[in-house]
C-alpha cells in the first residue's frame, strides 16, 4: 500500500509540474517573449494533456494549421490569449472614466473571451474506444471497458490550449480552489507595462520586474521632493570633489 500512495503521489507531482510549465510558457507566449517553435511546443504539450495520441502529427492536420502557417497562427491566437488571462486575474485593469464604461467593457471582454474559450474549446471530434463484455451464460451484455478515445475534425492549434484553461477554471468554480493556486501568475502593474509574470510569493508580487517597481516608485515622489534630493545631492557630490581635491593638493604638495 504505501508503495501505492507514493506512486499516486509521484504522479500528482509530476501533473502539477506540467501545469506549472504550461502555464509559464501561456505567460511567455502572451507577452511575445517565445518564438514560433515555443507556440508549438505549448500546444503540444496542451494536446498531450488532453489525450491526443500523437500531438505532434495532429498538430499539423488541425483545420486552422492547414490554412496558415504557425508563424501567422502564433500573431493570430497571442492577443486574444492576452485578453482571456487579463480576464482570468484582472477583468477590471481598464482606464476608464466611469463605472458605466467599466460595466460595459467587462461585460464586452466577458462575452469576447467566452466566445473565444468555447469556440476553440470546443473545436474537437471524439469517439470512445468501448469493449463490452458478454456474459456467456445469458448472451446478455454485462461491464463494458473504456480502451481509449481517438480525437479527430480538430479545428484549431489552440484547442489544447483553451482545454487546459477551461480546466483550471473548473478547479476554481467547482472544486473551490483558490484563484492564486489555479491562476499562479499576474499582471504588472506598472501602467503601460501590461506584461504577466509567474507569481513567485502569493500576495508579495504587483510587478513584472525590478526595474518596473522602481518607475512605479519614483512616480510616487512629488516634484518637490525630487527638486529637494537632487539638491542634496549636488551638494553632496560637490563636497566629496572638493575633499577629493583637497587630498589631491596635499599630496602633491608632499
Amino acid at each position: 500500500m504505501p508503495r501505492i500512495a507514493n506512486l499516486h503521489e509521484g504522479k500528482q507531482e509530476a501533473r502539477q509540474a506540467q501545469v506549472g510549465l504550461i502555464w509559464q510558457r501561456l505567460t511567455e507566449y502572451a507577452n511575445g517573449d517565445g518564438s514560433e517553435k515555443d507556440f508549438k511546443e505549448l500546444a503540444r504539450e496542451c494536446f498531450d494533456r488532453m489525450g491526443v495520441a500523437d500531438a505532434p502529427n495532429v498538430l499539423e492536420e488541425c483545420k486552422d494549421a492547414q490554412k496558415a502557417t504557425i508563424a501567422a497562427l502564433y500573431e493570430r491566437y497571442r492577443e486574444p490569449i492576452q485578453k482571456l488571462l487579463q480576464w482570468l486575474i484582472a477583468p477590471n485593469a481598464f482606464t476608464l472614466s466611469t463605472m458605466d464604461d467599466l460595466m460595459e467593457n467587462s461585460m464586452r471582454l466577458s462575452m469576447e473571451v467566452a466566445d473565444f474559450l468555447d469556440k476553440h474549446a470546443r473545436a474537437y471530434r471524439v469517439e470512445y474506444n468501448i469493449m463490452v463484455e458478454i456474459d456467456q451464460e445469458s448472451g446478455s451484455g454485462g461491464s463494458s471497458v473504456l480502451l481509449g478515445r481517438t480525437f479527430s475534425n480538430i479545428g484549431s492549434v489552440v484547442t489544447g490550449i483553451c482545454r487546459f484553461i477551461l480546466e483550471q477554471v473548473d478547479r476554481h468554480d467547482l472544486h473551490g480552489e483558490p484563484i492564486s493556486a489555479v491562476f499562479p501568475f499576474g499582471l504588472c502593474e506598472r501602467l503601460g507595462c501590461g506584461r504577466f509574470f509567474i507569481v513567485q510569493r502569493v500576495g508579495r508580487a504587483r510587478f513584472c520586474s525590478d526595474n518596473c517597481r522602481s518607475l512605479v516608485g519614483k512616480q510616487k515622489v512629488s516634484k518637490e521632493d525630487k527638486a529637494a534630493y537632487m539638491k542634496q545631492y549636488r551638494a553632496e557630490k560637490a563636497r566629496q570633489q572638493e575633499l577629493a581635491a583637497k587630498k589631491a593638493r596635499k599630496s602633491g604638495r608632499k
